[in-house]
């Protein structure tokens, strides 16, 4: 389970966050092609991915701020990698040396400088997509119904009823790359609402309480 951080630590994470936030706009995110997640819970609920990315593929940020220990890193990108092609540690100066000889050398590595309020994040290794995105992960991060469409519309004929793990079973005989392509676009589906909203309603530069707009439980219908 997730450990519960002080409030210190919070505000100090939501900071960092609103920093990358900047740091992908200026790098070209536009909505509605790329649509951001604020604390993604993986389908096996054992991982919180901090920030998450959706366009032409998954790519996630797991941040390590001053007040974040090392002890559950291994494990987080050992996860991460069965669901994301692009994986980013976002991690305090104190971090940098033990994260760069954790991680894999495909994985981005950005170090956090600046106090309170000013913020700069710098890259100290590129990191690299791999291909290693297992078809159960991307099976499981479609709904129930999108994964019935998608066997529908490759030519399969469903039983009925139809229970998840046997659309599970056929969705195994699709080629990875189809999966993928459906695991994005049901991804896009569910949180492109929260994300338009977010960019739209957010000003020159991302504050930390900007963050709450990316809250589906927040979302309000207009």
């Amino acid at each position: 389970m997730p450990q519960k951080k002080t409030a210190i630590e919070s505000s100090r994470e939501a900071e960092i966050k609103a920093a990358l936030i900047d740091r992908l706009i200026a790098r070209g995110f536009k909505t509605p092609r790329d649509v951001l997640i604020n604390e993604f819970a993986l389908p096996t609920w054992q991982r919180r991915a901090d920030i998450v990315v959706v366009n032409g593929c998954l790519h996630i940020f797991e941040i390590k701020s001053d007040g974040d220990s090392l002890d559950r890193l291994d494990g987080q990108l050992r996860m991460y990698k069965q669901y994301a092609e692009k994986v980013s540690v976002v991690c305090a100066p104190r971090h940098t040396e033990e994260v760069l000889k954790l991680s894999p050398h495909w994985v981005e590595v950005i170090e956090v400088r600046g106090t309170s309020g000013n913020v700069c994040l710098r890259a100290k290794r590129e990191g690299a997509p791999h291909s290693k995105v297992s078809k159960a992960s991307l099976i499981s991060l479609l709904t129930a119904g999108d994964l019935a469409s998608l066997l529908r519309g490759e030519g399969f004929t469903l039983p009925k009823p139809v229970y998840r793990l046997t659309l599970n079973q056929l969705a195994q005989r699709l080629p990875v790359e189809t999966l993928k392509a459906a695991a994005l676009l049901s991804l896009k589906k569910r949180f492109s609402k929260t994300s338009t909203r977010f960019i739209a309603a957010r000003d020159k530069s991302t504050f930390a309480d900007d963050l709450r707009l990316l809250s589906r439980r927040n979302l309000i219908e207009i």
